[in-house]
């Protein structure tokens, strides 16, 4: 057999690799797709195999000229050395593929950038290979066994040469179809995530895309979406901005300070469908927490602006959306001017306390706080242990422990004061809090654990609370109470796509001070983004902040934008869009279809791209701090 033919045979069955790992998010996540024809699916599966052969290339192009070089003297054994080389890299794509697919079933989505974010708590992967997925890994390795075997037959084969003229043609063929195949195509721009999506249909371009892809190109810059739809005067007629050089530049000159302190509880992954006070059928759940939404300003129309606690973060603490290709906070964002709420705080007296639940350095959190204003910080290895847990060393640390230790430290600074507390015992793999908390039988994962951890982290939160009344500040003190986002992997699917997707990004918000804020229901569409102008207008603050949000208490109508890895969805209370900033992708009507102009809500999704994209290339989101 020929090297080339060889080659060809290695390069037909990694290609089968990819179209399995398609079959099996088809057949696993089977719920995702079901709006698709028989058509339809067979044309996802066909497109599918140009991004397979993209990523396929990517890895193999190397090790495939490496085994075709035409040399007489570089034989069999050149060869062999080459091909396992390959087989060595396939492994670790299907890895990927792997990792993905568990992926897909918490996000709806393909792994992005993410992916390369995670690799700075590599203990955490470890962790969850270890516990809630070994069986993910034991399925990997006996798939990457059989593939070996099958490997090894094609490799041991005789080689039989070929005219150094015809080698030397195939060994320059090879260079050539493997640079047009990484490219996926031979015009200008290389083949990109958001070619998926040219059909118009989200669940359709899912299909096509394959995790190790979707990875791989995320990380680069996106640098093929141009990010510019309209004239620049469109752009700010469209948003209703002024025609200014900071056009989010905003300022609440009619507040006056109110000397409050403000504690901000972001709990991790605290989902709606399962608290009594918003949908939840459970009264004995979160009874804490239902009692502050029930005697506080709950809000029923509030989002997550996207999947991951770090884009949560970044709208809570700077006004920024996470946009698609745009720098991240701690990764990129952090080196343009924004407005820093904590530095703000501290011109008028205020004492700036962030902490968390996790460990110090996970995801560069604390340090975005920093960036912010915030002066103190503490993470897990700050926190003592004041309970004893049949899981020792938990990964993402316990909320009772962390709430009384920031406690601790509120009274430390003493009043005024802006804390920010960032919870993470219901964020997977979920330890063992005991035995007084299981209400359902013990898990490190799914429905069950969440469930559990979820009982203990509303006990934490009650007990914190019972301190905090005793404390002289308590009655001047202002509590805000939000998620980081859905626990989507816990969710009920509802029957309706557009309120699933909805119930994919809406999250509690209560607002709780006993005598400060009225209790009550707002039901206009709010979301992260809008929390920091809270902060200022909470707090009386007269100095100008730059933020694409506006406080909710100030808001009658408005919209979300959110992100879903490769794809933007705005909603508002009619309906939702979804846009992979070059096309226009699913539409949803909430309830009468002719109370929704999609075309409007296209308009203000690119518009919202456009602007914060020119704002944040230009220097120009938020005037420079001094400091």
């Amino acid at each position: 057999m020929s090297r080339f033919r060889k080659s060809l045979y290695l390069l037909l069955l990694s290609m089968a690799c990819f179209t399995l790992a398609r079959a099996a998010l088809f057949v696993i996540h089977h719920d995702i797709f079901t709006s698709l024809s028989v058509g339809e699916t067979f044309l996802a599966f066909f497109f599918g195999l140009h991004f397979d052969l993209s990523s396929v290339f990517l890895v193999a192009i190397g090790p495939l000229c490496f085994m075709n070089i035409p040399f007489p003297r570089l034989g069999k054994r050149w060869f062999s050395g080459g091909a396992w080389l390959w087989f060595i890299l396939l492994s670790l794509q299907l890895l990927i593929l792997a990792g993905d697919l568990v992926y897909f079933g918490h996000t709806k989505r393909h792994v992005a950038n993410e992916a390369f974010l995670l690799g700075n708590d590599i203990g955490f992967l470890t962790e969850i290979a270890q516990t809630s997925y070994l069986w993910v890994v034991f399925l990997v390795a006996l798939f990457a066994g059989t593939l070996g075997y099958l490997w090894k037959k094609i490799v041991r084969q005789d080689l039989l040469a070929w005219p150094r003229t015809k080698a030397w043609g195939a060994w320059v063929g090879i260079l050539i179809v493997g640079f047009l195949a990484i490219r996926g195509n031979i015009g200008l721009k290389p083949i990109s995530i958001v070619d998926a999506f040219s059909a118009g249909s989200v669940s359709q371009g899912q299909l096509r895309l394959n995790g190790f892809f979707s990875m791989t190109r995320s990380h680069a810059k996106l640098s093929n979406l141009s990010h510019i739809y309209y004239k620049p005067e469109e752009v700010k007629n469209n948003l209703g901005l002024p025609n200014s050089e900071y056009p989010f530049l905003k300022q609440y000159s009619d507040s006056r300070k109110t000397g409050h302190n403000i504690i901000l509880l972001i709990l991790e992954s605290w989902t709606p469908e399962y608290l009594a006070s918003y949908e939840g059928t459970d009264e004995t759940l979160t009874p804490n927490f239902d009692q502050m939404a029930r005697n506080g300003l709950k809000f029923e129309e509030f989002y997550a602006s996207g999947q991951r606690s770090i884009e949560g973060i970044q709208a809570i603490l700077t006004g920024v959306p996470p946009m698609i290709g745009h720098p991240e906070l701690a990764y990129g964002l952090e080196m343009s001017n924004l407005t820093e709420v904590g530095t703000v705080a501290q011109k008028h007296g205020y004492k700036t306390l962030f902490g968390r639940t996790a460990q110090r350095e996970s995801f560069r959190l604390l340090t975005a706080a920093q960036r912010v204003g915030f002066k103190h910080i503490f993470g897990m290895e700050d926190v003592p242990r004041i309970r004893d847990y049949p899981t020792k060393n938990p990964r993402w640390g316990w909320d009772y422990d962390t709430l009384m230790y920031g406690l601790e430290e509120l009274n430390t600074l003493g009043p005024p004061f802006l804390g920010i507390f960032f919870t993470a015992t219901t964020h997977k793999p979920f330890p063992d809090p005991g035995a007084q908390f299981h209400k359902k039988p013990y898990s490190p994962s799914g429905k069950n654990g969440f469930t559990n951890s979820l009982y203990y982290a509303d006990w934490a939160l009650g007990e914190f609370m019972k301190k905090a009344k005793q404390q002289p500040w308590f009655s001047n003190t202002i509590f805000i109470l939000t998620a980081d986002q859905v626990g989507t992997r816990y969710l009920t699917k509802d029957s309706s796509p557009g309120k699933h997707l909805r119930n994919n990004f809406r999250i509690p918000l209560v607002l709780y001070g006993p005598g400060i804020i009225e209790p009550g229901v707002n039901r206009e569409v709010s979301s992260h983004v809008d929390l920091m102008p809270t902060l200022f207008d909470l707090l009386g603050f007269q100095e100008p902040f730059s933020s694409i949000g506006e406080s909710v208490l100030r808001k009658d109508s408005g919209f979300a934008i959110v992100k879903q890895g490769s794809i933007s969805t705005i909603f508002t209370k009619e309906g939702a869009l979804q846009h992979s900033l070059q096309n226009r992708l699913n539409s949803f009507a909430f309830d009468d279809p002719a109370n929704v102009d999609f075309n409007e809500l296209e308009k203000i999704l690119l518009s919202v791209d456009q602007i914060t994209y020119e704002l944040l290339i230009k220097n120009r989101w938020s005037p420079p701090v001094s400091h």
